[in-house]
């Protein structure tokens, strides 16, 4: 049985693993929430952003799981953390990956800046908005579903 049910007894989450609460970037002051995803064959962290939009990836990082600014949906300007960024939108399958239950793939929408010098997030609009989740911050366990 499923720790967490919706009123029908359906289990709210399919899947759990183990976040981290840390810096984004070294020196930072505060702290961040920080879960595990899986794009292709690479493993890397994900700052957790409820206020954000997309899943934001570095350009490297976007070109070693095969996206270019070529086969983009879209070219778009973002304003984020008070610093407007053009880049393209696509569309990829991320894999949030279980220690306990199953693992989820879901097509988020990601947007690569043409320039950037922070960590990955996924953010809200176009990504988190397609899944059910739940932090337990005192274990460190980031519960999931789909929605």
């Amino acid at each position: 049985m499923s720790r967490l049910q919706l009123p029908s007894g359906e289990p709210f989450a399919t899947g759990e693993c183990r976040c981290r609460l840390g810096e984004a970037r070294p020196g930072e002051r505060l702290t961040r929430l920080l879960i595990p995803i899986r794009l292709g064959e690479i493993t890397t962290d994900a700052v957790l952003d409820t206020g954000g939009a997309y899943l934001i990836l570095h350009p490297e990082l976007a070109a070693e799981i095969g996206l270019s600014s070529d086969d983009g949906l879209s070219v778009e300007r973002l304003s984020i953390r008070g610093n407007s960024h053009e880049g393209v939108l696509h569309r990829y399958p991320v894999t949030l990956p279980a220690t306990t239950g199953d693992a989820l793939t879901f097509d988020a929408t990601v947007f690569v800046p043409s320039e950037w010098d922070l960590p990955t997030y996924m953010g809200w609009h176009g990504c988190l908005e397609r899944l059910r989740i739940a932090v337990d911050p005192a274990a460190e366990t980031l519960f999931f579903g789909a929605s």
